[in-house]
């Protein structure tokens, strides 16, 4: 016979990649064990229905768009039809959404009678449980585990979410860092990150595993170096499992997301091959003109000496022009010590309360030149031979992310 279900039961979509758990808020009197019952008006997405996972035909991170819930009970609840555990709901995307497991014992549907008390056992995968930490894979922390005989408490584990019983989550999955590296990382993240855009991050915890995996350490380990220009005091600091402003949620999002590619070699790299990043200093500083903040000496950035060639498609170029632009719509200021009567460039001058600081217009004035763009496309060519070039792969937020072609 349909039994009927309630709150914290679990649904699976057969286009996702991760179950969730239903949220009943239809109605709030009647309960089997404690639990409210569910019912038809059960279907609002992201509140009664969760994400699941990636879909599999976007592509994308689930967005559920569930349309009406089918085999319903016969009986009601204030006018509305009671959920079963054959009931089902199609999403409008294209998945159907069912009934997997509850999360306590249902009551038979028997017409004419009152519930009789069925015991269904909760499924919450293994029954070992094991010490780490936990957190979803919106980069919310879900808890700690400790005192288990398996695992060791500073081991970092991904997550759907809390299972039913205490110390157990749903779809966890080991990640191959310690939990005082994981907090390290993500914190050199999010100051590395310039904006309020979630794909900044995701894309530079990305640049910063290829990195990892092309010299053969961790990502940890090449943030440390020159390689991430992040203060060594921020280095040092670990992000607080209790932050939860915005921009930690991206930070500890964006590693877990870079970080499973040690388990799916399956995983897109949303970068295609990005090890590096840069920010508004690659179009202040531009290529041969202006001298740069940091030196009395030398003009340009660093790129255009570092490789063989740069090459940037035009819509890369256009997009971050435009943001770098609309941060400093009045140029990008630095602190500087040239000495104004022997500069070089079109970059000014200004006192300010912080004390004086050189202003640079974005973008510099050489990267207007048509020789750089005669295949309609930015194209840079090192007069002297080197090893590798570069190609923007990605823009995001402030910043455009390079791939090393050898």
């Amino acid at each position: 016979m349909p039994k009927h279900i309630t709150d914290t039961t679990q649904l699976k979509c057969d286009k996702g990649t991760i179950p969730s758990l239903l949220s009943v808020t239809s109605q709030t009197f009647m309960q089997i064990e404690g639990k409210f019952q569910a019912t038809e008006e059960d279907k609002k997405p992201n509140i009664n229905i969760k994400p699941f996972g990636v879909c599999s035909i976007t592509k994308m991170s689930c967005s559920p768009a569930p349309i009406k819930w089918q085999n319903t009970s016969v009986f009601e609840i204030d006018g509305k039809k009671e959920l079963l555990d054959d009931s089902s709901c199609q999403c409008s995307v294209g998945g159907k959404i069912s009934i997997i497991k509850s999360a306590q014992s249902f009551s038979e549907e028997v017409e004419g009678s009152i519930y009789q008390p069925i015991f269904y056992m909760p499924d919450n995968g293994s029954d070992d449980k094991y010490n780490g930490y936990y957190y979803n894979y919106n980069g919310n922390f879900e808890g700690k585990v400790t005192g288990q005989k398996n695992g060791n408490e500073s081991d970092v584990y991904a997550c759907n979410e809390k299972g039913i019983e205490k110390d157990t989550f749903i779809n966890a999955k080991k990640l191959k860092i310690t939990h005082n590296d994981f907090q390290r990382v993500c914190n050199i993240v999010k100051h590395e990150g310039l904006s309020n855009e979630e794909n900044e991050y995701l894309f530079i915890a990305h640049a910063n595993y290829n990195e990892g995996r092309d010299k053969g350490t961790t990502m940890l380990a090449r943030l440390m170096t020159g390689y991430s220009s992040v203060d060594i005091q921020d280095k040092k600091t670990e992000l607080s499992d209790t932050a939860i402003d915005t921009l930690s949620k991206y930070s500890r999002k964006a590693v877990i997301d870079a970080l499973l590619r040690d388990i799916d070699t399956s995983k897109a790299d949303p970068t295609d091959g990005a090890r590096f990043w840069d920010g508004v200093d690659f179009l202040a500083w531009g290529i041969d003109t202006e001298l740069k903040a940091d030196s009395s000496s030398k003009t340009g950035h660093n790129k255009f000496d570092e490789y063989d060639y740069i090459k940037i498609k035009k819509s890369f170029y256009d997009e971050f022009v435009t943001k770098i632009k609309q941060k400093y719509p009045n140029g990008s200021p630095y602190k500087s010590s040239h000495n104004p009567k022997t500069d070089k460039g079109t970059h000014i001058h200004k006192e300010t309360k912080r004390g004086p600081r050189a202003i640079y217009t974005i973008p510099a004035s050489d990267f207007s030149r048509k020789e750089y763009w005669t295949t309609g496309e930015f194209y840079y060519k090192n007069k002297t031979k080197q090893a590798t070039g570069i190609i923007a792969t990605q823009v995001a937020g402030y910043s455009i992310f390079w791939k090393e072609i050898k």
